[in-house]
């Protein structure tokens, strides 16, 4: 197993988002493509929208546009060769290990993952779990083991409790990501994730509004309405490419990080503050298990020099599936503080957001899908 537990950063992670640009005020039905700042974090590229043809045409009379067709381009998925492509497009990087980036909280962040839990799933338990991997590349069986063996996924799917998981996990398209500049060549398949880990909405009572304002950036997952905000995702490949898994958290991870910008924006943090509390900084955790290894991601969000909005992702724990059921059981410890740290480290904000949120609704203006829903003349309104 990589000792970079061990290691501090080579270098801290530079903040760029002092250069962010202002947000300017547009018009309540105003859709932007750029992937910018300035931009609503909500802005998407993709997806299902909410207008009917009906208020298409509607929106198209009252804006004087030409046109509001609705574009016909191909959904790429993730085993597609244009991938890496497209999440490029959309501000989408993945930083290796030895990789001068990182967030301002990796070294905090290494160290809760990499501390030693006083309850884990034990050393016995734990080389039974790795006798089922050993060899395996049937994918159920290896998610089996994470869930259960590993994860406490029964507990996560008990009323009351704070935390909610879900299972082949499949996302809404409503509100894809925005390309950075530039119209989207392509769409890109929402995200569905072999596990999701976010919060119970049995705690998160008094701000319907709120989650009913920010629809499926608060509750992405299309067969349950019950997780709000997943802030960890788990992708398992067995016989596929390891860097399938890769790609698929990386968009995973940037459309958590979007949805939580979006609260934190609409809840009333503007510009300046986004850059010091949220940008720069980790909030959430991707978990990729493969034929070759096991990585433990940190991401977070950051802002270029050109005030273009950006995801990255970054490991902060690695283990080689040839290494053993010794260093298994270290994994599986450094895995259940990966969860604790992510659920617990966002779970006060969001809650106040929601709260800040609540009264705001009906002030401010609607979440919108992007341009390229509504038909790119829009941004030249």
């Amino acid at each position: 197993m990589d000792d970079h537990c061990n290691r501090p950063s080579t270098e801290p992670f530079v903040n760029h988002s002092e250069s962010c640009k202002p947000r300017e005020p547009g018009l309540a039905f105003t859709v932007e493509h750029s992937g910018s700042r300035t931009s609503s974090p909500s802005s998407t590229d993709s997806g299902v929208s909410f207008l009917t043809v009906e208020n298409l045409r509607k929106l198209q009379a009252q804006l004087q546009v030409p046109s509001l067709a609705m574009p016909r381009l191909k959904t790429l998925r993730y085993d597609s060769p244009q991938y890496p492509k497209v999440l490029h497009e959309r501000g989408i990087t993945f930083h290796d290990l030895g990789s001068p980036t990182s967030p301002s909280n990796y070294d905090s962040i290494k160290e809760a993952i990499c501390a030693t839990r006083a309850h884990d799933m034990g050393r016995d338990n734990a080389e039974e779990a790795w006798n089922v991997l050993v060899g395996s590349e049937a994918e159920v069986e290896v998610l089996g083991v994470i869930a259960y063996d590993i994860l406490t996924y029964r507990k996560m799917r008990q009323p009351k409790q704070d935390l909610w998981a879900k299972l082949n996990a499949q996302w809404e398209g409503t509100f894809p990501l925005a390309t950075l500049g530039e119209q989207a060549q392509y769409y890109i398949a929402a995200p569905d994730p072999d596990l999701a880990i976010g919060y119970n909405e049995d705690n998160l009572k008094g701000v319907l509004k709120a989650r009913m304002f920010l629809h499926d950036q608060c509750t992405p997952l299309k067969s349950d309405k019950q997780l709000l905000f997943p802030v960890v995702t788990v992708e398992v490949k067995g016989a596929a490419s390891d860097e399938h898994a890769q790609r698929q958290n990386m968009h995973n991870s940037a459309v958590m990080l979007r949805n939580l910008l979006t609260l934190r924006e609409k809840a009333g943090m503007d510009a300046s503050e986004l850059s010091t509390k949220f940008d720069g900084i980790a909030h959430v955790i991707t978990i990729s298990f493969t034929k070759s290894e096991i990585v433990i991601c940190c991401c977070w969000s950051s802002v270029t020099d050109d005030g273009l909005l950006e995801y990255n992702s970054k490991p902060v724990a690695t283990m080689s599936r040839n290494e053993g059921s010794k260093a298994f059981h270290t994994m599986t410890g450094r895995i259940l503080n990966a969860v604790d740290w992510a659920t617990k480290t966002n779970q006060r904000w969001i809650r106040e957001d929601l709260a800040a949120l609540e009264p705001r609704v009906g002030t401010i203006q609607p979440l919108m899908p992007n341009g390229s829903i509504v038909g790119s003349e829009v941004t030249s309104q």
